[in-house]
């Protein structure tokens, strides 16, 4: 393919014009006061109103093959943001654009790009630094709720189903969010340790329906195929000496004698039993065994100790709260009443393999089950357009919220971000870009509520001063100056955090180029028939 090439000092206008082109629809949402923007679905061409950075900044695309380069720079950049923290594509895209306009400047005026680049690291990390020590963590249901109303865009109906939502999922459980064929949202919870497979045979149901239920039962995990008559008989003969006459059996298999044996007894009435077999152990993989062994705080009845005829007890087995088991799968639930370090320590492992790739499934999918189980948000809207909306709404709310559980909240509305600002932790030539930059949010946010930006940023340092309270700032929504913290305007530091790191990134990236090689845009050739 052919190539063009430029030198950035001969095309400024047009990086300035996609610097334009992905900023202004995309700030302008910035607030509760913030606008919406409707745009084309790039695949269904279908279309969409929203006010979600991340979705207004994807449906960008300039047939300017330069200027689309740095658009799809400055989105990547933003959307890493989004992918790490849940939230943020907004801010990051405003920071950015911030550091390139005035990048561009120092360039004109004859700084070294090096020099540049060297700088604008330097300044990430001393703001990052300075904002970490302000973060403070979420731990009670009002401060997660206030994350999730301002990432949902103040839906209060959003932020108290996402906080129901992970009170029962914790930091680590599963949460899924799928469209609804109703008006209605709905919440299904799976509370435990979730198998993906249910009963085993449908004589074992206790109930109506295709179910059995039971509490305060004995559990056997046991990564054996269970074949013979006498391993049943030797499992049974354990629970009735320990005086049960209920039983839950997770095992690799049932085949032969044995299913039989436990059919037979189950059927007659003197023991109930439960078999579940474990989907996701192979021959040499008992990893999801172990996981629930460690959950449960039980032993792990293993094929590699050999036949388990005469050799069982009902020390082999736990006692679970509750067990539930439907045509799908079972869920087990045991209280944390006391302390578990095998069940600490899987998880430490498991999270720890989980930084090395977060984007194993199977990883997040193990880990959920280990801690509170899955949700699953079914989101009702009126029409495809609400839909879209309101999913996007919920994913934000529920990712916000769990940064801000694992590393903190900061004050909102751009304050965060104003008070970092420190002029000697820059050289005298760059004060006035970084204390742009720090300023760049609660500016924003006073041009979306129709307020000048000067006067809004005087009055916050004012009032601060004054009141001495660094969280004082504008609130959008009374249009009135507040303790951002006690009025529950907040941010995750995740995502302020992020935010800053990707700017950086990406304005390094752009600035620190002097010559742009791009593919150069084929003609379309027009046929015309006489």
């Amino acid at each position: 393919m052919d190539k063009e090439i430029f030198k950035i000092e001969d095309v400024e206008s047009q990086i300035l014009g996609a610097i334009s082109a992905i900023t202004a629809p995309v700030v302008q949402t910035l607030s509760p006061r913030g606008g919406n923007v409707l745009y084309q679905d790039g695949t269904s061409n279908e279309v969409v109103v929203s006010n979600d950075g991340v979705n207004i900044a994807k449906s960008i695309k300039l047939d300017n093959e330069l200027q689309q380069s740095i658009v799809r720079t400055i989105r990547e950049s933003a959307l890493r943001t989004n992918l790490e923290a849940g939230d943020g594509t907004t801010t990051s895209i405003l920071l950015s654009s911030v550091l390139l306009r005035e990048g561009l400047k120092l360039r004109r005026d004859g700084k070294n790009p090096m020099e540049l680049v060297r700088v604008f690291k330097e300044a990430g990390n001393k703001l990052v630094t300075r904002i970490k020590e302000m973060a403070k963590v979420a731990e009670n249901d009002k401060e997660i709720l206030n994350i999730a109303r301002i990432s949902a865009n103040n839906d209060d109906d959003i932020a108290n189903k996402v906080l129901q939502t992970i009170k029962v999922a914790g930091l680590d459980g599963m949460v899924f969010l799928e469209p609804n064929n109703k008006k209605e949202d709905e919440i299904i919870e799976d509370i435990g340790f979730i198998i993906k497979q249910g009963l085993f045979r449908p004589e074992l149901r206790t109930g109506q329906g295709f179910t059995a239920n039971y509490t305060k039962i004995p559990v056997l995990i046991t990564d054996k195929r269970l074949y013979y008559k006498e391993e049943a008989e030797s499992i049974l003969r354990a629970v009735f000496n320990g005086g049960f006459t209920e039983v839950v059996i997770i095992a690799r298999d049932f085949i032969g004698e044995a299913v039989n044996y436990f059919l037979a007894n189950h059927a007659g009435g003197k023991f109930k039993i439960l078999l579940v077999k474990e989907p996701n152990t192979t021959e040499t993989d008992s990893e999801r065994m172990e996981d629930l062994s460690a959950y449960l705080d039980s032993k792990l009845v293993s094929e590699k100790n050999g036949s388990i005829v005469n050799k069982i007890s009902i020390k082999d087995f736990t006692i679970a709260d509750k067990v539930f088991s439907d045509a799908t799968k079972t869920i087990i639930f045991k209280e944390n009443n006391t302390s578990n370090p095998r069940l600490s320590m899987r998880l430490s492992a498991l999270r720890a393999e989980l930084v090395k790739d977060k984007n194993d499934e199977k990883l997040k999918e193990r880990i959920a089950s280990l801690t509170n189980g899955m949700v699953t948000i079914k989101v009702g809207a009126s029409t495809g357009i609400e839909l879209r909306e309101r999913l996007f709404r919920f994913e934000d709310a529920v990712n916000a919220s769990r940064a801000a559980m694992r590393h903190g909240y900061l004050p909102g509305g751009g304050v965060a971000l104003l008070n970092a600002y420190h002029a000697e932790d820059y050289p005298e030539e760059y004060r006035a870009l970084f204390k742009k930059y720090c300023e760049s949010s609660i500016r924003q946010i006073a041009k979306n509520c129709g307020k000048d930006s000067d006067t809004i940023v005087e009055i916050t340092k004012d009032l601060q001063e004054d009141l001495e309270d660094p969280s004082i700032g504008f609130d959008a929504m009374t249009m009135t100056h507040t303790s951002m913290l006690q009025s529950g305007i907040i941010d995750p530091f995740q995502v302020l955090d992020m935010s800053v790191l990707n700017s950086i990134s990406v304005a390094c990236n752009i600035l620190g180029v002097n010559y742009f090689i791009i593919n150069k845009k084929k003609e379309e050739k027009c046929q015309h028939k006489k």
